[in-house]
């Protein structure tokens, strides 16, 4: 017989955060930072480029599907 593992959310709230969620809360907070400090704009694009190539790099592995049989 096979058994199934069942996924269980674990305690500690930070580990049922997507990495979406993660990835959001730092970029608000590097923008708040640039703002609090009043650091040039232009700099501002290169998190924001990280941030999105990033979403893109984890969106395409988290659908893969997985290898070996069923």
């Amino acid at each position: 017989m096979i058994e199934l593992k069942v996924y269980e959310k674990d305690k500690r709230w930070w580990k049922n955060i997507s990495y979406s969620t993660y990835s959001t809360l730092i970029l608000i907070f590097i923008i708040s930072s640039f703002q609090l400090f009043k650091i040039d704009s232009q700099y501002l694009l290169i998190p924001i480029i990280l941030y999105i190539i990033s979403l893109v790099i984890y969106h395409s592995y988290e659908f893969e599907p997985l290898s070996g049989k069923v």
